[in-house]
């Protein structure tokens, strides 16, 4: 597949709450030949929802990859057709994510001008690593 965009929309109710919901749309096309499915990274803890495939509603299912990470597959009512642009759009939402320093991490503490934690609230950041951005 040639992935040509990714937007990502969070949303994100309470901001001391470590949960959100997201809907992500990927434009894409397959190459090469018709591709009956479309697999992505898509580790816990995300919990999907919807799938669409160009406005329709696809199939999908969760398994683990060959390299034993959590994927989503998606598998439309008809194959992509090579070279011709798919919109995808993936529902889901997240409990918990991680907070070690991948994928998107969410901390209700911060250092204050001391050194000494202090809580003023959360805060919300993302690496962006490639290998992480498969946790949110």
């Amino acid at each position: 597949f040639d992935h040509r965009h990714l937007k990502l929309e969070l949303d994100i109710p309470d901001i001391e709450t470590a949960a959100f919901s997201a809907t992500a749309t990927l434009t894409t096309a397959a190459v090469g030949s018709p591709q009956s499915r479309l697999v992505l990274d898509a580790r816990a803890p995300l919990s999907f929802t919807a799938v669409t495939v160009n406005g329709a509603p696809a199939a999908f299912s969760r398994t683990a990859g060959d390299d034993g990470l959590l994927k989503i597959v998606v598998e439309p009512a008809e194959p992509f057709a090579p070279g011709v642009e798919a919109t995808v759009v993936l529902r889901y939402t997240a409990e918990k994510p991680y907070k070690d320093g991948s994928g998107l991490n969410w901390f209700k503490t911060r250092r204050g001008e001391d050194g000494q934690q202090s809580r003023q609230g959360a805060i919300v950041y993302s690496q962006g690593q490639s290998n992480f951005n498969s946790l949110w």
